[in-house]
């Protein structure tokens, strides 16, 4: 690897976060995006993010001349990110393990940083802390569902 192909971009949010959020900063910044959007895509290029979260992806690439699609199953995340979006029929509400279902064109690029859990947490985010689904390796199973689905949808 070269230093021409490192990414330095700068740790700072330019997008507000919703009251409902209580506690830390969770995303990734736009300007991680941006940097990857103008590496890997060109303007009108298809863009996917499985776990839409605050809507970061969304809002970069709707600045930066890409075509977000996503996929939030949180309903508070979902609504907050939809009303300030422009792509409005390009986020669904539902659960990205069931992508196969979606009707989605093909994308060029697929970023996200999907939901967090430590290894000693017992809430699954994947789940909504659903406690039938606690534990980290109902997560991990999850994750793996998340991945075989991408990788055949």
């Amino acid at each position: 690897m070269t230093i021409s192909d490192l990414l330095t971009v700068y740790n700072r949010h330019q997008f507000p976060l919703p009251d409902f959020q209580n506690g830390g900063e969770i995303r990734f910044t736009g300007a991680l995006v941006s940097a990857l959007l103008d590496r890997f895509t060109k303007p009108g290029d298809a863009v996917f993010d499985p776990f839409v979260g605050l809507g970061t992806t969304f809002f970069v690439c709707e600045q930066r001349g890409r075509l977000p699609y996503g996929i939030e199953a949180d309903r508070q995340r979902y609504e907050w990110v939809r009303e300030r979006i422009t792509a409005k029929h390009h986020l669904i509400c539902g659960d990205s393990a069931e992508l196969a279902a979606f009707d989605l064109p093909e994308m060029d690029f697929c970023i996200t940083s999907p939901p967090y859990m430590p290894h000693w947490h017992k809430w699954n985010p994947l789940y909504n802390g659903d406690p039938d689904y606690d534990g980290y390796d109902i997560y991990l199973k999850r994750c793996r569902k998340y991945s075989a689905g991408s990788a055949n949808a």
